[in-house]
Order: structure tokens, then C-alpha cells, then sequence
């Protein structure tokens, strides 16, 4: 069974798998997102990965427990690494660290395909993470903040352009996709705040150093304005 307090985080990734996707959850540990997408339908068959036998132990035993032993195949190995000839669709990489995720798709070249779709949710620095996508020519059209078990989370929907571009600081920060929304979430203003606060602090430490903060100054501000544009101030 699905522990409740996971659920909103794994629904966001969930909600970007494209219908019969050819399927790969990367660092899959307890297989819960393959199933949720196989108990709906979207998806009839899916390989789940990790670098270590204890989760895909684990996966395996939601497996038997589910019923979807046979619509999963487990594969022990690093990354993506030895799944290019698959014919993956859409590729799950959630609960790791931004730079990590980034790693991982540095050193998988056949991700750099127009029909495939990234779904990335960075427990740790997804400013890294959509920095490195902008420059290695991934575009995030789409991107969703969820809340689950009092944490806030980032799940990015990212595909191949080949425009190799860089993002401003409030941009990497906030992902452009969040940006652009009319309707700004609650969980999005709440990730806002706590970064204001981060930002805030990181200021103070810095001019108890005798170190310039007008870097950090400008995206507090503007950090800022998304929370109360000037039109509503």
C-alpha cells in the first residue's frame, strides 16, 4: 500500500506519464510509482531500477504484494546505464539530489531525444538541476509543487529542444514553468517564502562577513515581488 504521506508527491509525477509510455522509474526503491500507474491503466508495463539490491528488494515485494510481479521488471544498475536500446518514452528520475539527477542524464546521451519525456523531482537543488537542462538543450515546459508529509517538492517535466539556453537566477530558482503560471499555487507561494527566508538569512551571514549581497539583495526582491507584484502592492 502507498504511504498517504507520499501520495501528493508521487500523483505530480504520475500526472506527466503520457499514456502507453514505454516506461523506466529510476531509483524506483519501493516500485510505488509503476504500480500507481499501472492500477490506472496508464501504463501495462514498466521497468524499475536502482544501484542497490535492498530497494529493489523491496520493490519486488510490493511487487508480489500488488499482483504486478509480471508487468515489472527490476534491473539492477547505475543510473540509466545499459537501458539505450530499450525504446524508453518516459523516464521517472524523483528523490535525488538535483545534481545527482543531473549526473545521471549527462552520462545517458539517448535521453537527448525529442520524443522522450523526463519526469525529475529533485529532493535537493532543482536550481542545479534546471540549470544544467537549459544548457544541455531541455526545455521544462511543465512543472508542478506538491506537498506531502509537511515537505514541499518540485517535479519537473522536461524534454529535448537542442537550444542550448541559461536561465536568470529567480528562474533557476523557481523553474520558468511556475513563473509563467497565472494561477500560482499555494504550494508553490509557500516554496516562495521559505526561499525568502533562506535568501534572508544567507544575506545577514554574508554581511556579518563583510561580503557585497547585491546579488542576494535583487532575488530577495524579486523573490518578493512573485509573492506581491507591484500591481497588487
Amino acid at each position: 500500500m502507498m504511504h498517504t504521506a507520499t501520495d501528493a508527491r508521487l500523483s505530480a509525477a504520475a500526472a506527466y506519464v503520457r499514456q502507453g509510455a514505454c516506461f523506466a522509474d529510476i531509483g524506483t526503491d519501493h516500485a510505488y510509482l509503476p504500480v500507481s500507474l499501472l492500477r490506472c491503466g496508464r501504463i501495462s508495463h514498466a521497468i524499475a531500477t536502482d544501484v542497490r539490491q535492498g530497494p529493489l528488494d523491496r520493490a519486488a515485494r510490493t511487487l508480489r504484494e500488488t499482483g504486478f510481479s509480471d508487468a515489472v521488471t527490476l534491473y539492477r544498475t547505475d543510473g540509466l546505464d545499459g537501458l539505450e536500446g530499450v525504446g524508453l518514452t518516459d523516464i521517472a528520475i524523483c528523490g535525488m539530489g538535483g545534481e545527482l539527477i543531473a549526473h545521471i542524464l549527462d552520462r545517458a546521451p539517448f535521453v537527448r531525444d525529442v520524443s522522450v519525456r523526463l519526469i525529475l523531482q529533485p529532493m535537493t537543488k532543482a536550481d542545479v538541476l534546471r540549470t544544467w537542462l537549459a544548457g544541455a538543450g531541455f526545455s521544462i515546459p511543465e512543472e508542478t509543487v506538491a506537498e506531502a508529509g509537511g515537505k514541499l517538492y518540485c517535479c519537473l517535466c522536461a524534454t529535448y529542444t537542442g537550444i542550448r539556453t541559461s536561465l536568470p537566477p529567480l528562474e533557476a530558482l523557481l523553474g520558468p514553468a511556475n513563473l509563467e503560471k497565472q494561477e500560482k499555487s499555494p504550494a508553490f507561494l509557500r516554496m516562495v517564502q521559505h526561499l525568502c527566508r533562506i535568501t534572508a538569512r544567507q544575506i545577514d551571514g554574508m554581511r556579518q562577513g563583510g561580503q557585497n549581497t547585491e546579488q542576494q539583495q535583487e532575488l530577495l526582491r524579486q523573490l518578493k515581488e512573485v509573492l506581491v507584484p507591484d500591481d497588487l502592492a
